[in-house]
């Protein structure tokens, strides 16, 4: 056993809800940290992207449709363009990586 730093107990509760959820899991350190766990970040992502999308279509600023038999899809209320345009830039002092021009160059 490796011995250092104690993990969090974030670390601890994730890999022990993992092996509750599924009870006959065998697996390496390598494949919980690769494929279990990233599932867990995942699920989180989605819920709160799926919050997002309602608090953005709510707001009137992303429209959303369901054809029969899909998911919902979303897009950009075009009557709304300028203020999405608005708060979709970062906050001074905040960087993304952008350069600013046209084409990401």
């Amino acid at each position: 056993m490796s011995r250092g730093q104690t993990p969090s107990r974030t670390t601890l509760s994730r890999i022990l809800k993992y092996f509750v959820r599924h009870p006959e899991a065998f697996d390496d350190v390598e494949g919980l940290t690769r494929w279990r766990l990233i599932e867990d970040d995942v699920r989180l992502r989605l819920d709160e992207t799926q919050r997002a999308l309602d608090a953005l279509v709510e707001r009137g600023l992303l429209e959303r449709t369901t054809p029969p038999g899909t998911a919902p899809l979303y897009r950009l209320n075009q009557a709304r363009e300028r203020e999405a345009q608005r708060l979709s830039r970062d906050p001074p002092g905040r960087r993304t990586g952008r350069t600013g021009r046209r084409g990401g160059r």
